[in-house]
């Protein structure tokens, strides 16, 4: 064992010796994390609404005013005509239509259903879905509301069910308390992975790996050697970015540091470990970072349940899912941080976690005894 402190002594002056990698590893994932964790938000603001009233009575203000105090929509033209609605959204100058049509009111007064009509753009499916969803909680309040003053005008007591809502672990309904989680594991695994393969790959090309092959140092030390200084610098970086996670994004903890701790460095085992892995395939630096980037970018996007529910994707394509370790990360934060959830609920997560970490490093080692670095 003493054999690795000459070899851990040599890897961390390297590091030391190029700044510019120890600054990136040190504080590019905090750098991504606040660019990252204002830019991307599920949350829709500001709806640009465009009225066709040709009711202009005490109702459809009184409909239009329970919209806007909502907060989330704003009144940005009045128009005549149907047809000029269908212009604004056209030219992106609205989001959302609304034809409030003639004698509305009147026909409530007359025990007569009214309608209105909803024009909404969907070139973007994502935003049009949220948007929808605030408009349709707001014409119930509304019409609730409506049945009631109704109801009361007229000594009739009308039967009904109250829904109490109650919403648990993000009672706002804060988008960002559900992305970060995935945003800090997403950061992890491509910097973890991209600073460690890029790193041993850089002494294949100086050829200084030859001169390891010469040295009495096992592969199990070798590898070993190679991931507990990228390893202890990234835990580094991954705490200052959970911390400030929580300054700047109000994410809580409610769940144990402990079990926090725990995964976070079994995940930066399976980032490390699947950077030296790379590198035992990679002969150069740009290969490197080509592959690095391209196994860890896409899957921690788009299979890892970071942006996309998992449960929303075909079967064949959630198999995929199971390989990919962001997955389980991600679910571990989002249940310690906002469920305080314990170790015994998230038992399969760390078992998957601890799984890929060895078995990513144990290939590479298998690897190197087979081919040596150099393979």
């Amino acid at each position: 064992m003493r054999k690795i402190f000459p070899f851990l002594k040599k890897e961390f002056i390297e590091i030391i010796r190029d700044r510019l990698s120890l600054i990136s590893i040190l504080f590019l994932p905090s750098i991504l994390l606040f660019l990252y964790g204002y830019a991307i938000s599920l949350d829709v603001k500001d709806i640009r609404i465009t009225l066709c009233d040709l009711d202009r009575s005490s109702f459809s203000r009184d409909f239009v005013d329970s919209l806007t105090s909502s907060g989330y929509f704003r009144v940005v033209s009045y128009r005549d005509s149907p047809e000029e609605i269908d212009s604004d959204i056209r030219q992106s100058k609205a989001n959302l239509g609304i034809v409030i049509y003639p004698d509305a009111y009147t026909n409530l007064l007359k025990h007569r259903n009214s309608s209105i009509q909803i024009l909404i753009d969907g070139s973007n499916a994502q935003s049009t879905q949220n948007s929808l969803g605030y408009l349709f909680l707001a014409i119930y309040r509304f019409n609730s509301q409506l049945t009631k003053d109704i109801a009361t005008a007229n000594n009739i007591t009308l039967p009904s069910i109250e829904m109490n809502e109650r919403i648990l672990y993000n009672p706002l309904l804060k988008s960002p308390l559900y992305l970060i989680p995935g945003l800090i594991a997403f950061v992890i695994m491509i910097v973890g992975a991209i600073a460690s393969t890029i790193s041993i790959v850089r002494e294949k090309e100086n050829r200084t790996v030859e001169q390891l092959a010469l040295t009495p140092i096992s592969p199990v030390l070798l590898i070993t050697g190679k991931i507990i200084p990228y390893f202890l610098i990234s835990l580094v970086s991954s705490t200052i970015m959970i911390i400030l996670s929580m300054l700047l994004f109000e994410l809580p903890l409610n769940g144990s540091i402990l079990n926090l701790a725990i995964a976070l460095i079994t995940f930066l085992l399976c980032a490390i470990g699947f950077g030296v892995f790379i590198s035992t395939i990679a002969e150069s630096q740009q290969v490197a970072f080509t592959i690095a980037a391209f196994a860890t970018l896409l899957p921690t996007i788009v299979l890892s349940g970071f942006v996309f529910p998992i449960q929303s994707m075909p079967d064949i394509i959630q198999v995929f899912t199971y390989i990919v370790p962001a997955r389980y990360f991600i679910a571990i934060l989002r249940s310690i941080l906002l469920k305080g959830s314990g170790l015994s609920d998230l038992i399969y997560e760390y078992i998957s976690l601890i799984f890929y970490a060895l078995a990513i490093i144990s290939i590479s080692i298998i690897r190197v005894k087979k081919k040596g670095l150099m393979g």
